[in-house]
């Protein structure tokens, strides 16, 4: 099966059973926090990634290095590569995310870049605070305010750092030899996501801590 497929089914499943979860226990149709259980979910996805990035770096740079010395022709991302079952949780197969977008950035084949420190510290650090949101968006368990702290301290930082990498990418004229359309698709949307996202979430805690009430 493509690995498309498999995160199709695993985040559309997850997100349905989580917004669904939500709606029951609140009572409410509440598309806001859907969108940011959505959010959320790719979140804690690219974290796993990002931990790919940390500790399969070696990996990644030698096929990397591998694959430019070898100059063949690109073929497909890894997303639209046929995945075996057994290689489902495989850390070298999900490696290739960032072997494949280092065609458009090489920062993530060089651990001294803002670009790679940047996501390896969103993996870190936004995992557990990610998973506390959903679950405290589902059933609170904790006071509502403290819940939007750290709806703050996790919205900002993931906003502060995709602009914080897309200055680093513009700085380092990382564009420069790419088409325009894979600027856009590649770099200019994925990172906006990050960017939007954080905003809404921001407002919505900013709410939270206000009326004292998820």
């Amino acid at each position: 099966m493509i690995a498309a497929v498999y995160l199709v089914i695993t985040l559309g499943t997850s997100i349905a059973a989580l917004c669904y979860l939500h709606t029951l226990n609140h009572d409410t149709i509440n598309p806001l926090a859907w969108s940011l259980i959505g959010f959320l979910c790719v979140n804690i996805l690219i974290c796993l990634w990002e931990f790919c990035l940390c500790y399969n770096y070696e990996y990644i740079r030698s096929v990397y290095r591998q694959r430019v010395k070898d100059e063949k022709p690109l073929g497909p991302i890894v997303i639209f590569k046929h995945l075996p079952l057994k290689q489902l949780l495989s850390p070298n197969f999900w490696s290739h995310i960032w072997i494949d977008y280092a065609r458009y950035d090489p920062s993530y084949v060089d651990n001294k870049t803002a670009g790679y420190c940047i996501d390896v510290g969103n993996g870190h650090l936004t995992l557990l605070p990610s998973a506390f949101l959903i679950f405290n968006m589902i059933r609170p368990s904790c006071e509502p305010r403290w819940i939007g702290m750290v709806g703050l301290l996790l919205y900002y930082q993931t906003f502060y750092g995709s602009l914080l990498y897309i200055y680093s990418f513009v700085n380092l004229k990382r564009f420069r030899g790419l088409k325009a359309a894979d600027i856009v698709t590649k770099v200019v949307l994925p990172n906006g996501i990050w960017v939007v996202f954080p905003v809404i979430g921001l407002w919505a805690s900013y709410r939270v801590i206000l009326s004292g009430s998820c």
